[in-house]
């Protein structure tokens, strides 16, 4: 269990089966709200995890917070063939929508690729599997 002091007098803890429901970028994001919540507190507007602030996610900002996060310092040579694949064909996808869809759906599109890529990234070693599941996912946010 992790208890974290954040605000004035709240607090939150963690149990081992919360964090296995997250999913590991659940996680990641779940402590990075928490840590960004102690340092400052006039970030709390932002936090998903907070019962006690209403959620007013403001996308953009997170999206940046996780770019810095998972920016990849692996080249693109090293990744493997069916990552490099996914991300071409998922960019190809994206250009084929840009000029028919409005620009809050095409943000939505690229918020949910982005954030299926920087789960891949996560991972040391990706295999078929996880493509598999962050494809899954993908098709499960659009219905």
């Amino acid at each position: 269990m992790g208890k974290i002091r954040y605000f004035t007098d709240f607090y939150v803890i963690t149990s081992s089966r919360r964090l296995d429901e997250m999913g590991l970028l659940g996680t990641i994001k779940y402590y990075l709200e928490m840590d960004l919540a102690r340092r400052d507190p006039g970030i709390g507007r932002l936090l998903s995890y907070n019962e006690y602030v209403k959620c007013k996610v403001d996308d953009l900002l997170l999206q940046k917070e996780f770019a810095r996060i998972f920016s990849s310092r692996v080249s693109s040579s090293e990744m493997d063939i069916t990552i490099r694949d996914y991300i071409q064909r998922k960019s190809d996808e994206l250009l084929r929508i840009m000029h028919k869809t409005t620009r809050e759906q095409f943000v939505r599109k690229i918020t949910e690729i982005s954030e299926s890529i920087a789960e891949l990234k996560l991972r040391a070693k990706i295999s078929k599997i996880d493509v598999d599941r962050a494809i899954k996912l993908i098709k499960e946010r659009m219905r």
